[in-house]
């Protein structure tokens, strides 16, 4: 079968990945993880195409003569709640003019399959599983699917989640558009993304990855593709797990294994305060990491325990100290506009940010997104949410007008990017042309945000 990857077009730039959809701050984009894995686990027995509109700042009408020209047997699409209005009638246009099979993945149908599959009657199935081989025997007619949902006839069938590790197919990185791609603090082009573990172990009442099976990748596995992504010639890798610190053997393991099979490649990944060590970081700078991406969220006690982050004000400075010690930056992102929050709880998170000497900073505005506990509780509590993306419409939660929530927002960028103490130090730890081509690059998209 001729198989089609889509990141359908979308009228801005927006990261749809990972059941975790939301827009780009700037002009960043990292390649999709679901169809990077997807292309791996699906090239095993079909031949695959990819289209990836967003990063190829294609509309609606190119994208459709794209599709029209390539007349795949099947196609999986990202979909996400922010762009799910969107998405639904560009697929609904692409089954009345062609003859593929319309598959889903994505935060709103991973966790909504039934209702999506009643409403949309055109889609044939939805992906839960990205690193299953769920969707081959679901395409190939196999009996009982795991990690998919589909139609038959009138009724709708929900398969069995996957447990245990994962290992999967060669993922075809050279399909994908690499030099398009980039984060803000990139230092080198080509850069792709990585997948270690799936799922989380942790339960941020926030965030919808703890409601995700967590499965660890085979360690084999993870190098074959690291040699193979090396021979392509990339030089930098985006580790997409949730929290790739989570389990200490894994990550000294997969250092180790870098190191042994001499692969140079700059990286970077998400961790967590909490789990992270000197032996551990030192480790992980030795076999290439430059970055590590911490949740932070806030300056208050309470409110870490209120979203059962798990974390505490001591353990996010000893572990930003950690990392500047063995050499790793540091961006830490934080929340406006969680539950309970004040003005002084605000302005005491920003200040936090500034004085914990980060090299780079995440502000964002809470949103209730899709599958999350707090989503629900609030939801219990008598809130309607008309959006999940703060660039769209904000709505406040904590009795803070939303105005005034953006404002807070833009200020944070503000008094932590535009000090001349911090511009000197990021002018000054500069290591590429590509970086500082990103730096600027997104720094201005950035300012033009909040100006």
């Amino acid at each position: 079968m001729k198989i089609l990857l889509l990141n359908p077009p979308f009228d801005r730039m927006v990261i749809r990945d990972y059941c975790c959809g939301h827009t780009s701050k700037a002009d960043y984009c990292w390649v999709p993880i679901d169809l990077l894995a997807l292309s791996g686990v699906l090239s095993e027995r079909h031949d695959v195409n990819v289209i990836d509109s967003i990063i190829m700042r294609h509309d609606k009408p190119s994208t459709l003569k794209k599709i029209k020209k390539i007349k795949p047997d099947a196609i999986i699409s990202l979909v996400s709640a922010i762009t799910v209005k969107s998405d639904m009638e560009f697929l609904s246009l692409v089954k009345e003019t062609t003859d593929a099979e319309i598959y889903v993945i994505g935060d709103v149908a991973y966790f909504d399959p039934k209702n999506i599959l009643k409403e949309y009657k055109f889609l044939d199935g939805i992906v839960f599983d990205f690193t299953s081989k769920g969707i081959l025997e679901l395409i190939e007619n196999k009996e009982n699917p795991k990690d998919v949902a589909f139609r038959k006839g009138n009724e709708i069938f929900i398969g069995k989640k996957s447990k245990g590790k994962i290992s999967y197919n060669m993922p075809r990185h050279e399909k994908f558009s690499l030099k398009k791609y980039n984060m803000p603090y990139s230092r080198h082009n080509p850069t792709t993304t990585l997948l270690t573990t799936y799922g989380c172990p942790y339960n941020c009442t926030f965030c919808p990855s703890g409601k995700l099976p967590y499965r660890i990748r085979e360690l084999d596995n993870i190098v074959e593709e690291l040699k193979y992504i090396s021979e392509l010639g990339i030089k930098e890798v985006y580790v997409r797990d949730f929290t790739f610190t989570g389990n200490n053997v894994m990550v000294r393991d997969f250092c180790r294994k870098i190191k042994e099979n001499n692969i140079k490649i700059s990286w970077s990944c998400d961790g967590r305060v909490d789990n992270v060590d000197y032996e551990m970081l030192r480790d992980m700078k030795d076999a290439g990491c430059y970055l590590i991406f911490f949740g932070i969220e806030s300056a208050s006690e309470q409110t870490l325990i209120d979203v059962h982050k798990g974390i505490d004000i001591d353990k996010i400075k000893k572990a930003i100290k950690l990392c500047k010690q063995v050499g790793i930056n540091t961006l830490g992102s934080f929340i406006i506009g969680l539950p309970n929050d004040t003005k002084e709880s605000i302005l005491s998170t920003i200040k936090f940010s500034k004085e914990l000497e980060l090299d780079y900073a995440s502000f964002n505005l809470f949103v209730p997104r899709y599958g999350t506990d707090l989503r629900e509780a609030l939801k219990n509590d008598g809130k309607v949410f008309h959006s999940m993306d703060s660039s769209i419409e904000v709505e406040s939660v904590c009795g803070i007008p939303e105005e005034n929530l953006k404002q807070f927002h833009n200020m944070a960028i503000r008094e932590f990017y535009l000090r001349p103490k911090y511009i000197l130090r990021l002018l000054l730890n500069i290591h590429t042309q590509t970086q500082l081509k990103n730096l600027v690059k997104n720094g201005i998209g950035v300012l033009r945000g909040i100006s």
